[in-house]
């Protein structure tokens, strides 16, 4: 005659405890909507631009939202360099946003870090002129300008090409500031330079030295 088998009611309990475990999971998560949306690292676009491009609305639901989906609507964005996105558990996500820099404007367009040009469709505050520069050493200039620190890049109103990889740059302040690309470093030491001026005016050469010629 054959032993019965034992019911291990533990094990069955525990088994039905996390069936119904996974079963409200699954239901929190299909049911879980939209809740608040923050946006970190944008200066140049709103929030509300930025959502708009993501197309997402509150109380939607969260499992139709992907993320990569966002990523690639937002990069669409002239000015978006980069995304990441992250989901919370109450229904929250952030959407962490690297945006280009703008280094210049030139006929009426913007001119990014990354040496593109885009419509001047915002007003930016503080943005040099490049009125003239070399074709060939295109991007080698975008690449300097990119180490110069941004509040000295914003000290500038006009930037002129002259020779040899040499720019004339117009500084707010009214000093002339002459500079080579291979030096362009030398610029981020322009405040601590005018100070010593004790306010004198004239042509900064940071290409050969770094002494004022007195106008």
């Amino acid at each position: 005659m054959k032993k019965k088998k034992r019911i291990n009611f533990k094990k069955v309990i525990i088994f039905l405890v996390l069936l119904l475990l996974i079963g409200l999971l699954i239901y929190y998560i299909f049911n879980l909507k939209v809740n608040t949306v923050f946006i970190n690292g944008n200066t140049i676009l709103t929030e509300q631009e930025i959502i708009d491009y993501t197309k997402i609305k509150k109380n939607d639901y969260i499992y139709k939202i992907v993320g990569s989906d966002i990523k690639s609507s937002l990069l669409k964005n002239d000015y978006i360099s980069s995304v990441s996105v992250k989901y919370h558990y109450n229904g929250d996500i952030d959407i962490n946003i690297i945006e280009h820099e703008v280094l210049f404007t030139n006929n009426n367009k913007y001119i990014l870090d990354d040496g593109s040009f885009i419509d001047m469709d915002k007003t930016l505050l503080g943005i040099p002129e490049l009125v003239s520069y070399n074709e060939e050493l295109f991007d080698e200039m975008i690449d300097s300008f990119n180490k110069v620190d941004k509040n000295i890049l914003h000290k500038i109103s006009e930037i002129k090409y002259d020779v040899n990889k040499r720019f004339l740059l117009y500084m707010n302040d009214s000093i002339e500031v002459y500079v080579i690309l291979n030096k362009i470093e030398n610029l981020n030491k322009y405040n601590e330079i005018v100070n010593n001026l004790n306010g004198e005016k004239g042509i900064l050469y940071l290409d050969t030295g770094n002494y004022l010629e007195k106008k």
